[in-house]
């Protein structure tokens, strides 16, 4: 079993709450980089169902033939 670390008295942490203000927060990306990358995965996901598409007609075309 595995135990916790003991910490002196003195370096004991304070409240949780003090805790989470005090950790270090990344930057926020700002909108017009949430934007682009919303429209470029956007393009990309058409791009993907447009192949499928292709793909499923292809298969069908090929199911009548035969």
């Amino acid at each position: 079993m595995t135990r916790g670390i003991r910490i002196a008295p003195e370096k004991a942490p304070s409240g949780a709450y003090d805790q989470k203000m005090a950790r270090q927060r990344p930057a926020f990306l700002n909108q017009d980089t949430l934007d682009t990358i919303a429209r470029e995965h956007q393009l990309h996901f058409q791009k993907l169902s447009e192949g499928l598409q292709l793909d499923v007609r292809s298969k069908a075309s090929k199911f009548d033939e035969a």
